[in-house]
């Protein structure tokens, strides 16, 4: 008879404590409440184009020295200066824009690297302006002497396009360079990623 006894009161404890188990979780599943917000995440890109849209300069037409020649290419794979007979006091001017297919804010610099030159470097003169007009480049800056890249502007993630502009001149007062001489150079834009507070 003791054993069943025994038995009865575990039972009965064990029935009591699952009730106030279930008593607890009742009320804490009455005294709850929750909130869900949903989120998403995107990494950004940084991702430019750059399209000529003119290249002006001078040059001879029929023996004429001539202002407001278009030299813009017919294909935008073309060499955006390119002349077989640039002479003392001849210029070209390219108005480039800066396409933002990105959603990053951006600074962005020119660099101007020789890929062959014969002696004419030192000779032609480089400004650069951005899209106010301000010269970018200090007075005289020549192809040689551009070794350090010329910060151009800054895009905010949601501006799409901005215009610059490249001139590169031969120098007027030369008299001593080889006919003949001849320089290739490439224009790198440099886009870089803005800091926090752009």
């Amino acid at each position: 008879m003791k054993k069943s006894r025994t038995t009865t009161i575990i039972v009965s404890l064990l029935l009591v404590l699952a009730l106030l188990a279930g008593l607890l979780v009742a009320t804490y599943v009455l005294f709850t409440d929750e909130e869900r917000v949903n989120n998403h995440l995107q990494a950004g890109n940084l991702d430019i184009e750059l399209q000529i849209d003119s290249v002006k300069g001078n040059g001879y037409v029929d023996g004429v020295l001539e202002d407001d020649i278009d030299y813009t290419p017919a294909n935008t794979n073309d060499k955006i200066f390119n002349s077989d007979n640039f002479f003392p006091a001849m210029y070209q001017e390219v108005t480039l824009t800066l396409l933002n297919n990105g959603s990053l804010p951006f600074d962005y610099t020119l660099e101007f690297e020789i890929t062959k030159d014969s002696g004419l470097a030192k000779y032609i003169d480089v400004t650069v302006t951005d899209k106010d007009g301000k010269v970018l480049t200090a007075d005289g800056a020549t192809l040689e002497s551009l070794t350090v890249p010329v910060k151009v502007g800054s895009m905010k993630g949601d501006e799409k396009q901005q215009q610059f502009k490249v001139r590169v001149e031969f120098d007027s007062s030369v008299t001593e360079v080889a006919a003949g001489a001849s320089i290739d150079f490439d224009i790198l834009v440099v886009a870089t990623q803005a800091g926090a507070n752009a």
